[in-house]
């Protein structure tokens, strides 16, 4: 099987070149990038108060090894006022919703995006109805894969604090604690590296599965498993392309944007109207992730699917 990269991209710029500028309509750009915009919803502190949590931190002669007791200190100060605790815990549950309410619309408006660009539409309520069980059902999966890969993240984190504290307190022989430090650190940046990957892979290739077999997350990576074992390579250089692509387009748009005396970048950090004006680019990655899959399984190919549809 003759797997290609660069034939796959020339197919979704033309797409993207044909969907957005053959005619160019303003009005389609607006919609279409409010369904790219919800499909990237997801991609991207607590003030001082009453009490004492300074205690010897402050002090000149602070013994590193005080480290230790920081845990201990913020428990005490937390039991010593319960109003800033109840602020506190309220914050953060109220942020923990907003993460999720995010994610419920991103996992949602990835289906919205895909259609547009599949069909080559300009739709957001009639898609957003009618991807509503694979929706939630990708929300459900990225929800708890969320906790799961924050689970590992913390315990990891732990281990290293663990490992600086006990060195911090040891008097000599320092050395193996810098062992267990550096081989924390290895596995904490492989377990960093491993959730990148896994969400790479469900965005670029397991939503497009579950889109056209109208399944749900467990079934499309099911699916996705398959091919992803038996052209493991093909993958692992599909990330590293994009993630080389991805430096260089981000180099064109801080290029383009200081050319306009940085007008372009302010206008890149408003919400909406910055996805708005890179449509171009997230059209072209969209199609380029549906493109490539359909080299493995013509069955996969969602454009000549809407095609045979209209």
């Amino acid at each position: 099987m003759n797997i290609s990269y660069g034939q796959p991209l020339e197919r979704a710029w033309q797409r993207m070149k044909t969907a957005l500028f053959q005619p160019f309509r303003l009005s389609k750009w607006f919609v279409v990038g409010f369904a790219a915009w919800l499909a990237h919803l997801a991609d991207g502190g607590a003030g001082g108060g009453p009490g004492n949590i300074r205690g010897s931190w402050g002090r000149k002669d602070f013994d590193a090894s005080e480290l230790g007791e920081l845990p201990g200190r913020i428990w005490e100060w937390l039991m010593a006022n319960p109003l800033w605790t109840a602020l506190i815990v309220t914050g953060i549950l109220v942020v923990i919703a907003i993460i999720l309410f995010l994610l419920w619309l991103s996992s949602r408006g990835r289906f919205v995006f895909l259609e547009n660009v599949v069909r080559d539409e300009a739709q957001i309520s009639d898609p957003w109805r009618r991807h509503r069980r694979i929706g939630n059902s990708l929300f459900g999966w990225r929800a708890g894969f969320a906790v799961i890969s924050l689970f590992f993240v913390l315990i990891l984190a732990v281990l290293i604090f663990s490992t600086v504290l006990n060195m911090l307190q040891a008097d000599n022989d320092k050395a193996q604690y810098i062992l267990f430090l550096i081989l924390e650190g290895a596995i904490f940046l492989l377990v960093v590296l491993v959730i990148a990957f896994i969400s790479f892979y469900l965005k670029n290739f397991v939503v497009p599965i579950m889109y056209r077999y109208e399944c749900g997350a467990m079934e499309g990576w099911r699916r996705f498993l398959q091919h992803f074992r038996a052209h493991f390579g093909h993958f692992v250089l599909y990330a590293l392309f994009i993630f080389v692509l991805g430096l260089a387009v981000g180099l064109c748009v801080v290029l383009a944007g200081l050319l306009t005396c940085c007008i372009g970048l302010l206008l890149l950090a408003i919400p909406y109207i910055g996805t708005v004006i890179l449509l171009p680019i997230s059209y072209t990655y969209r199609a380029f992730s549906v493109e490539f899959l359909a080299q493995f399984d013509a069955d996969l190919d969602l454009f000549a699917g809407a095609e045979t549809a209209v």
